[in-house]
């Protein structure tokens, strides 16, 4: 898993600052209201999409013309390039992954987390002694090259590479054939890589059988965590809608679990935000590998509702004094906390979480520590689950740590 590190979030409380009152700087027609009502400022010359029959325009151009006269123009140019990365889909994929479109996030390249999984889920010795030796910095990919065809050319690498998350996502011969013809790879050669990789990873071969009959009595398949996908096509009458279907199966465990773990790497960084609030006792210890939050992350996914609702509860006191607040809040109305978060979560992509702080060296120390400690944390696997972190002060600009 990544982990990025950028500061960039303060830019929507800096917007209500502005404007000198609460909006949503990502609705058009509240924004034309505080830049023309409220900050009184000149409405452009604009045509095109910009011209609303609505309300004044709030387009590029608009604020761009703007931007002179006031600041809060060119911020919401800023944070429209920041909350344009994710317009969030939780239930647009089978598998269980978070989603995202405008653009879509889920084509940025990615460290993958599968493999670790698959080894883990097959318990193929020759695949887990393979991840353990490769451990934080090793090319797993090379050593499964040496290790299967007995070369580590840079052919044989991607050969490798490819056949693996081909395993895990269900790719056939004539797809592997199509992935692998810049080296010179034919149908009947793909054929052969892929039986030739199942008889040395024979463990792997085990599980994809394992759970194809399984799948096929039960009607569904069941991630790491224990989420079912139901997968009724495998009692289709056709013959093409069952093997079509019975090719997800395996890439509905392993994608599926590593949504699963993702998602869960999110409660958990949630506990630690709240571990940190000077009056709350929960979340994840800081400097802590186990103890109380390690058996939390440990828990069904059908627990972790009710456990984090136990978790968030206000501490107990012994002190009578604190019983009730020294100055109380009105009849309805909730007292403002000034307490400010020393980090934030952005977004989420595949296996990486994208979360920002304040830009000076001890808050950034204290985040990196407490990202890496929630992620390799997650789940106990038979296999190293490495964190890779970079920061940065923006996205393009990420440096490892």
């Amino acid at each position: 898993m990544m982990a990025l590190l950028c500061g960039c979030a303060w830019r929507q409380e800096r917007c209500t600052a502005l404007a000198g009152c609460a909006f949503n700087p990502c609705s058009s027609a509240q924004l034309a209201v505080v830049l023309y009502e409220q900050l009184k400022l000149p409405v452009p010359n604009t045509v095109g999409r910009g011209s609303s029959k609505t309300h004044a325009p709030t387009d590029e151009a608009a604020l761009k013309q703007l931007q002179a006269r006031h600041p809060l123009p060119g911020l919401i140019l800023e944070l429209r390039v920041l909350t344009g990365l994710t317009t969030k889909n939780v239930m647009a994929t089978a598998t269980g992954r978070l989603s995202s479109s405008n653009p879509n996030l889920q084509a940025v390249t990615k460290y993958t987390i599968e493999l670790r999984i698959l080894a883990h889920m097959s318990q193929d010795p020759q695949l887990v002694a393979l991840l353990r030796k490769a451990g934080a910095q090793g090319d797993v990919f090379q050593l499964i090259a040496a290790a299967w065809l007995k070369q580590v050319t840079k052919e044989e690498r991607e050969v490798s590479k490819r056949i693996v998350y081909g395993i895990c996502y269900g790719l056939t011969p004539y797809g592997l054939q199509q992935q692998l013809a810049g080296y010179g790879v034919d149908l009947t050669k793909a054929q052969e890589l892929i039986r030739s990789f199942l008889t040395y990873f024979a463990g792997v071969k085990a599980f994809i059988d394992r759970s194809n009959k399984a799948a096929q009595q039960a009607g569904y398949v069941t991630t790491l965590l224990g989420r079912r996908r139901p997968l009724p096509n495998l009692a289709s009458p056709e013959v093409k809608v069952r093997t079509d279907t019975l090719r997800k199966v395996v890439n509905s465990i392993i994608q599926g679990s590593a949504a699963d773990l993702i998602k869960l790497a999110m409660l958990r960084w949630e506990l630690w935000l709240d571990s940190c609030h000077p009056a709350g006792t929960t979340g994840l210890a800081p400097g802590s590998h186990g103890g109380q939050r390690s058996s939390a992350a440990a828990q069904p996914a059908s627990q972790l509702g009710p456990l984090l609702q136990r978790q968030s509860q206000p501490a107990p006191t012994t002190d009578p004094t604190a019983a009730e607040p020294l100055l109380a809040a009105p009849a309805g109305e909730e007292q403002p906390d000034p307490w400010e978060p020393p980090a934030r979560l952005v977004a989420q992509v595949h296996d990486e979480l994208l979360v920002e702080c304040r830009d000076d060296p001890d808050t950034v120390a204290g985040v990196v520590q407490a990202v890496r400690q929630v992620m390799s944390g997650v789940w106990r696997l038979s296999v190293p689950l490495n964190v890779n972190i970079d920061k940065g002060v923006s996205w393009g600009s990420m440096q490892r740590c």
